[in-house]
């Protein structure tokens, strides 16, 4: 019989703690996948944790929505991740993220921005990340420094969950598809 294991976090500075730690200790695969991620102080230790399981050989894959990131996520970072092995893309992007690195053909502009209008309440709001098929968090925690605050009792207040020892392929297939809609650019 397997034995669930779940750490409930109701303040950011301990699950960006277990998150990194995770994801230090990762072996074959990372799937993050968040609404907002912003290039703050917290930002920065989960993006430097990424780059290292990266170079490590851990197939990683972040997905962030593009309204949710739309002011803090900038071509600069996009092509770091890239440079880093890291699979990065935008869910229902803005005109102005990055297009994607494949075969897709680029789209203009204007072909860019009525796919926007078209899309633009179509939005990913989950916060979820599966580290080698085995540990998931899932929850209300985006990836910024502001569930931390300046000091805790001033952080965002959410909750989420660290979670193993169960079957995680319902969590997997749903970021999957996500993953598989970000292509309609």
């Amino acid at each position: 019989m397997t034995t669930i294991n779940e750490t409930i976090f109701i303040d950011g500075a301990s699950y960006f703690d277990a998150l990194i730690q995770d994801i230090r200790n990762a072996k074959v695969s990372i799937d993050l996948e968040t609404y907002i991620f912003t290039h703050d102080k917290t930002g920065q230790q989960v993006t430097d944790a990424l780059k290292e399981a990266a170079k490590r050989g851990v197939a990683v894959r972040l997905l962030i929505d593009g309204a949710g990131s739309f002011i803090s996520w900038h071509d600069a970072v996009h092509q770091d991740l890239l440079k880093h092995q890291i699979q990065v893309r935008i869910f229902h992007p803005f005109p102005w993220h990055p297009q994607p690195n494949d075969d897709s053909p680029p789209l203009g502009l204007p072909d860019r921005t009525i796919h926007m209008l078209l899309n633009c309440n179509r939005r990913n709001h989950r916060k979820t990340c599966v580290i080698d098929s085995a540990i998931a968090y899932a929850g209300s925690m985006n990836i910024s420094h502001c569930h931390i605050g300046i000091k805790p009792e001033l952080g965002w207040r959410d909750t989420a969950v660290r979670f193993s020892g169960t079957h995680l392929m319902p969590l997997i297939n749903a970021f999957n598809h996500a993953w598989e809609q970000t292509r309609f650019y």
